[in-house]
């Protein structure tokens, strides 16, 4: 008898169901929502490509303060898609787009935010550094009229970019390296007529393990290769001052105010790059991101268009 009258009720609950223009039963389907899916796909897309943009932008490098409000204001947004969700939820059992607008949003730019920083440090931060620093198309050495070469480390602390003179060259015999997870890989820049005295040092990570190669960082190996792009990590600068301690002990050398380069043939095509590489990576997240923001919310559309609460042996 208890069987019985559950079973009853079972069958009138579908019965009221049925009734209903719930997209959630299979005996009760219906086209999908279209302005829900294209809510659910452009919101989050265009949220992670806006965020993302500022991210990596010359906005963050003047005023970081910004994108962290951006962020914020963005999170607070959620709140009205969620309250929508909350009042359909209210007036009706139907699932509604709005719960997966909302968390969508959120997730975007969360994403965008620890994408832009990846990009921001390793791309697009040297490159707004460098940029506005002095870029110096004359040898640092023997075009310095009257001073000698333990001044130049002083002269030059505004330098991003130095051509040095024909002739000058990395010597590669008298690298150093110091050793801390990574090797921090040194070598002096010289010219002709340098002396004892060095103030300019190529440097690079990783690319000095080879006692055979010596240095091997950059583009040393071009014997037509003379220009520096300045390092400005200060933890790697932390580093190379310890190798270069160690280079002056071994080579007896002595280095009043040593600065950092890498090692290019045209070192301001390489600054240039950088900045390119950022936008593209950019770019990429922006169409994988929109490639998910699609799919994700096609495939919950489907779905939802054709399966019920109710298992069909209930009928």
């Amino acid at each position: 008898m208890a069987t019985k009258t559950r079973l009853d009720a079972v069958k009138a609950m579908i019965q009221e169901v049925q009734t209903t223009n719930s997209p959630l039963l299979p005996f009760k389907r219906r086209t999908l929502n279209i302005q829900g899916l294209l809510l659910a796909w452009l919101s989050p897309w265009v949220v992670f490509t806006v965020v993302l943009a500022l991210d990596v932008s010359p906005v963050r490098y003047h005023m970081p303060e910004v994108i962290s409000r951006v962020v914020l204001v963005v999170m607070l947004f959620c709140a009205l898609p969620l309250l929508v969700a909350w009042r359909d939820n209210q007036l009706s059992a139907h699932p509604s787009w709005a719960w997966y607008v909302a968390i969508a949003i959120a997730a975007a730019a969360a994403a965008a935010y620890l994408t832009g920083g990846y990009v921001f440090g390793t791309f697009m931060q040297p490159y707004y550094t460098l940029s506005s620093l002095n870029q110096y198309p004359k040898p640092p050495y023997n075009a310095i009229s009257g001073e000698s070469a333990t001044q130049a480390g002083q002269l030059f602390t505004d330098a991003g970019v130095i051509l040095f003179e024909p002739g000058s060259y990395v010597d590669r015999k008298r690298m150093m390296r110091f050793e801390n997870i990574e090797n921090y890989c040194v070598a002096p820049i010289v010219s002709a007529n340098q002396t004892q005295d060095i103030d300019f040092w190529a440097v690079g990570k990783e690319c000095c393990e080879d006692a055979a190669l010596g240095f091997a960082c950059g583009d040393v190996r071009d014997p037509v290769a003379r220009s520096g792009l300045r390092q400005m990590n200060q933890v790697d600068i932390r580093f190379y001052q310890m190798a270069v301690q160690q280079a002056e002990a071994e080579y007896n050398i002595t280095s009043q105010r040593p600065l950092f380069f890498t090692w290019h043939f045209d070192a301001g095509e390489t600054l240039s790059d950088s900045k390119t590489n950022g936008w593209v990576l950019v770019l990429q997240a922006s169409i994988l991101v929109g490639v998910v923001t699609f799919v994700i919310p096609l495939g919950l559309g489907l779905t939802f268009a054709r399966i019920g609460f109710l298992p069909l042996s209930l009928k």
